[in-house]
């Protein structure tokens, strides 16, 4: 198989990180960078024949691109669209889907069109006359294909990216974002892809000892055995159901590990004893008082301090920026480098905090 134009779907603010991940583990060229809606999509040409795309871990999704098109908002758009089906090259894209995902159905039996976009002013059409538009267009074109409400064969993806649209063939399953390993989920828990990319800010290296403070169902965790060798993973966490829950996804897998309940303000850890940590601490609707909640995190990031070698780094996710910076005010050896904000998690927004302990 030759080189294929593709494009990838990550969180809104983790783009840049998949770009990365994209190139080193794809070696990927030609990279396009759009948002759409809580999206980001990054197109790109590779050979998948000579990569594998599941081992991607900062996306959701990955599509074989149809098509971009510029949008004028006029009516006249939707029959660019029927015109442009004819030339959409599906055979393609659904050799390639079975390269990618091989259980998949030998033969479009059925067909769905999903269009991802919000109303606006400037167009004169909804997504849903479009979505119909096209749906009646691929019929035409392949008789002996039918349309599905739910679920088909085949999913064709149009995601408006300001004034273009991007079309696609979705190439991956739901395996892609949300992992087959991992069977026991709580509420809020942090989605794979996001901890992913936590992972490749915080620098893994095979001297790891990786920590989780608060490690919830293990997401963290599981993602950094993912990412590489290390030397073992640590986690906890105050809940005993969320111990328990990391207890199930890890398994008899990623030894050495250890995981206890525990508070992270009291961690029972040796000074200097974790080369890197990564942790994703109450925020947002998980709040409870605001008093309480700083004083969490100024109690957890004195152990964070403690724990930490020098010239290692932390990574954190939260939306509480005003509890995070009083915890760090007066700290000489645990400095803020990096910060990428207004990450779109599910409806709701966090910023990513890169901590050196100098």
């Amino acid at each position: 198989m030759a080189i294929q134009p593709l494009y990838a779907v990550a969180f809104k603010g983790v783009g840049e990180i998949a770009r990365r991940e994209i190139r080193n583990r794809l070696e990927a060229t030609g990279f396009v960078h759009r948002t759409v809606r809580d999206s980001d999509l990054i197109s790109f040409s590779a050979d998948i024949d000579r990569v594998d795309i599941s081992n991607l871990l900062t996306v959701e999704d990955v599509y074989y691109q149809l098509d971009v098109l510029p949008l004028t908002g006029e009516k006249k758009d939707l029959e660019s669209f029927r015109r442009r089906v004819e030339a959409w090259s599906f055979e393609e894209g659904i050799t390639a889907r079975r390269h990618v995902t091989p259980r998949s159905r030998k033969g479009a039996v059925s067909y769905r069109v999903i269009v991802q976009a919000e109303d606006a002013d400037w167009r004169q059409y909804r997504r849903e006359r479009l979505g119909r538009e096209v749906t009646d267009a691929v019929g035409r074109r392949y008789s002996k294909w039918y349309a599905a409400e739910d679920g088909g064969d085949v999913e064709i993806w149009i995601q408006f990216a300001e004034r273009e649209a991007v079309v696609g063939l979705r190439l991956t399953d739901r395996t892609m974002r949300h992992r087959t390993d991992k069977t026991a989920n709580l509420p809020g828990s942090l989605r794979p892809t996001v901890a992913a990319a936590m992972i490749t800010l915080a620098r893994p290296s095979e001297d790891d000892v990786f920590l989780d403070p608060m490690c919830g169902a293990g997401t963290l965790l599981l993602e950094r055995a993912r990412a590489g060798r290390y030397r073992e993973l640590l986690g906890g966490d105050v809940r005993p159901e969320a111990v328990s829950a990391t207890y199930e996804n890890l398994g008899n897998r990623h030894k050495p590990w250890t995981v206890r309940e525990w508070d992270a303000a009291r961690l029972p850890l040796e000074p200097d004893s974790v080369t890197q940590i990564a942790t994703n601490p109450p925020w947002g609707r998980q709040v409870g008082s605001r008093g309480d909640l700083e004083d969490l995190y100024s109690r957890s990031f004195d152990q964070f301090d403690r724990v930490l070698v020098s010239g290692r780094r932390a990574v954190v996710l939260t939306s509480e920026w005003d509890a995070l910076k009083r915890a760090l005010e007066g700290r000489t050896t645990l400095i803020p480098i990096q910060q990428i904000r207004r990450i779109h998690i599910l409806g709701r927004l966090a910023d990513m905090f890169v901590l050196l302990k100098t």
